[in-house]
């Protein structure tokens, strides 16, 4: 069954005329009187309506507000701090609730002016989805406000909150720690992550710290051994130096003279630079020095080799000079040329 409400109007002709099933105008009305707390909306986005203007500007404040109190709530460590975000959100919840008490009573009345016209069933149906509508609403209300009230209860403060007061000790800690790229939400979340998987199994966890500690105690003790030993090294080195170029007496001796000598340094201030560059230069000058001296003594160390050798040549020439056996052999050449002719004149005779 449907009953239907015809809408003409009789003075204005161009108007096109509408009919409406009693199930459209309680779903209307229903639209109107179920209207969502202010703590299970959150961060929604609010539907455009052209006609609801100013309420709806007035509603997005209150909800820029309540998510700006949620996420300092989140982001706060102190319990102090959480004790009074959570009362002004209490104050906050109290000025939405009155806020749509009021819609609701202005609403109430503007439907029943527009039903009165029309018969008694229809408004004996509408009084009664109204009331049951605003009972649903309130008991969904108070369950929602019991449990938000639940998980933000805290004790009432005997002190006001001031939010310039949070604001300087947020920046005294951010100061103090420094800065963060993400935001404290998210590192929050990480962390609960991160303990929700040690709690999964304790005892592993537990057993690869006790694994890591020993580790990183053995590490460390290689590493200050290490250290120690390279230690020991550098003041070995350093001391067997200074004994060898010069003896304690000789140290104490240059560190007095030193001293004496501290007040005319300053005389010589303005010159010290000009000093230090001439002597970098000297420097440069007598290590070219050095190689050339030391290229020069390579070539007379050659030189010398040179001349020891042409001596020997010169000694055993003059050796074959003076020996005997030039003489020999021309004596020797005599003979063999004797006995060659004596030979001939043989052979000639036995022919």
């Amino acid at each position: 069954m449907k009953e239907m409400i015809n809408l003409d109007s009789s003075s204005e002709p161009s108007i096109v005329t509408k009919q409406f099933s009693v199930e459209e105008c309680l779903s209307k009305l229903k639209e109107q009187h179920c209207y969502v707390p202010m703590r299970t909306i959150g961060r929604l986005r609010l539907r455009k309506s052209s006609d609801q203007t100013e309420k709806k500007c007035w509603k997005e404040k209150l909800m820029k507000i309540r998510s700006e109190l949620e996420e300092l709530w989140e982001q706060s460590m102190m319990y102090e701090e959480q004790k009074e975000l959570t009362q002004l959100g209490e104050m906050l919840d109290r000025l939405w609730d009155k806020h749509i008490n009021s819609e609701g009573s202005k609403s109430e009345t503007i439907s029943d002016t527009a039903i009165s016209g029309n018969d008694d069933t229809m408004e004996k149906r509408l009084e009664q989805f109204s009331d049951d509508t605003l009972q649903d609403t309130l008991e969904t209300e108070k369950n929602l406000n019991s449990k938000t009230s639940e998980s933000l209860k805290s004790p009432t403060l005997s002190y006001p909150f001031d939010l310039d007061s949070l604001d300087k000790r947020i920046f005294k800690l951010e100061s103090k720690i420094g800065y963060a790229d993400e935001p404290l939400s998210e590192l929050l979340n990480k962390c609960m992550e991160k303990l929700e998987i040690v709690e999964q199994d304790p005892q592993f966890w537990q057993s690869r710290i006790e694994s890591w500690k020993q580790l990183l105690a053995k590490d460390f003790l290689k590493h200050h051994e290490r250290n120690l030993c390279s230690i020991e090294k550098q003041t070995t080195l350093k001391n067997s130096s200074l004994k060898e170029l010069c003896t304690e007496e000789d140290i104490v001796i240059m560190l007095e003279i030193c001293s004496s000598q501290l007040p005319f340094v300053e005389q010589y201030m303005p010159i010290l630079p000009l000093l230090l560059e001439r002597l970098k230069s000297l420097q440069n000058m007598h290590t070219d020095a050095a190689e050339a001296i030391s290229s020069w003594q390579g070539s007379k160390d050659v030189m010398m080799t040179m001349q020891s050798e042409l001596n020997e040549w010169k000694n055993t020439v003059e050796r074959l000079d003076h020996s005997k056996f030039y003489t020999q052999s021309v004596e020797e050449m005599r003979r063999l040329s004797d006995t060659v002719t004596q030979l001939e004149k043989r052979v000639l005779k036995l022919q």
